[in-house]
């Protein structure tokens, strides 16, 4: 039954690739042209799913086109943009480690990013310039078992349905490079989710034995690299923790949806599900609490910076309702599409809200916090105030008003 299931997926997300790279190819082609009338020493370079064959069907399509400069000569990114700009007449500029260009046509979206050429991984100047070493790996590994591509593909599709697809700071999870990893490093999409749904504290993977064991791993990685739940030594660079930006709630995400999965088998475990407002309505219900939903937009264009500026104002949002309220549940909801989010509180109210001021010898200070609050007292020497509990409609009220400035500093419409 599960490889019915499994063989019926593939065919739903299996992309009509000769297409696509029809597409591709056009555009590098007038590319180069600009490249050659310029009298630039850059090659072009398709990379990401598309290089790999594992590229699975979605209402956009995201290619890599990387210039790889030979050698560090003035910035990348402008020379980039001059040769960009002669061949397309709308190309937007991201802002990034090392800037790079988004040209939209039709489905597919095309990022053209600046690297430089390296023979040794340690040489890298930006993680970028990893990107074609990353590519030659994966297809290394593919060409000996191509079977492999379409158990990634698998995995990337499972993955996405639980919001656990993508190294962006929303989602921080598992990019695609990540899951090609682990896929050829289990062999197959059933064994790393049975392996997923088992864990427990930390994976440690070394795929092509970079260290002697895991405690070498451990001691020589630096710190930062180790803080994620799976710790996946990069294939192509030892020093590098492919893994890095996975979060363990991400992970939790993955490991109970395939639980569930394993547990009963069904193709609707490879569709993302709506959120379910009715349900969530009626959930606060039975608590017996309120429920707040906060519509957020914003000004930037590319989905990826967008739902990284979204979900770095939830995390304001959820720190501040945290303080008012007792947070029961919350949920983040970003659409790609009209690059817009839902953030979904459950909350109830406090019994009360104690305010701490300034210690009672600071005379000034005291005078201050007590025309600012009504109900003060003071404890061990602190002036403190007694305030009635915020209700949802007040709270946001006086939310959106004192934090206007912050909101448009991060690009965020309310």
């Amino acid at each position: 039954m599960i490889q019915n299931i499994l063989k019926k997926q593939l065919e739903l997300i299996t992309p009509n690739i000769l297409e696509i790279e029809a597409e591709t190819n056009k555009i590098t082609h007038l590319v180069e042209k600009e490249i050659k009338k310029q009298n630039k020493k850059i090659k072009l370079f398709i990379g990401g799913s598309l290089a790999k064959k594992t590229l699975i069907k979605k209402q956009y399509y995201d290619v890599d086109i990387f210039f790889v400069f030979q050698k560090e000569k003035g910035n990348m990114s402008d020379i980039a943009e001059k040769i960009l700009k002669k061949c397309f007449k709308k190309i937007e500029r991201i802002h990034g480690s090392r800037d790079y260009f988004l040209y939209k046509r039709n489905k597919t979206h095309f990022e053209f990013i600046p690297i430089l050429k390296t023979n040794n991984p340690s040489q890298a100047k930006n993680i970028t310039d990893l990107s074609p070493s990353h590519v030659f790996y994966v297809r290394k590994k593919l060409s000996k078992t191509p079977r492999l591509a379409r158990e990634i593909m698998l995995a990337k599709s499972f993955a996405h349905a639980c919001d656990a697809y993508g190294a962006e700071s929303y989602i921080s999870g598992f990019s695609g490079y990540g899951i090609e990893c682990l896929v050829i490093y289990y062999r197959s999409f059933l064994k790393f989710i049975k392996e997923i749904s088992k864990f427990k504290n930390k994976i440690i993977l070394d795929p092509e034995k970079h260290y002697k064991n895991k405690g070498e791993i451990l001691v020589n990685l630096n710190e930062s690299k180790l803080n994620s739940p799976i710790i996946l030594v990069d294939p192509v660079f030892r020093e590098r923790n492919v893994l890095a930006s996975l979060s363990s709630e991400t992970l939790e995400k993955l490991k109970h949806h395939s639980k569930k999965f394993l547990s009963k088998p069904s193709i609707n475990f490879f569709n993302k599900q709506k959120l379910d407002l009715e349900k969530i309505k009626k959930e606060a219900k039975t608590k017996k609490a309120e429920l707040i939903i906060i519509n957020t937009k914003t000004i930037n264009k590319k989905y990826d910076v967008a739902g990284a500026k979204l979900k770095k104002f939830f995390n304001f949002l959820s720190f501040n309702i945290n303080k008012n309220f007792k947070l029961i549940k919350k949920g983040f909801d970003f659409n790609e599409d009209n690059l817009s989010a839902r953030n979904i509180f459950i909350i109830k109210k406090l019994e009360a809200n104690i305010i701490r001021g300034p210690p009672a010898e600071r005379k000034e200070s005291v005078i201050g916090f007590k025309k600012a609050h009504k109900n003060t007292f003071i404890k061990q020497n602190v002036i403190y105030a007694r305030e009635k509990p915020s209700n949802a409609k007040e709270f946001l009220k006086t939310f959106k008003t004192s934090n206007k400035k912050i909101a448009k500093d991060m690009g965020i419409v309310l």
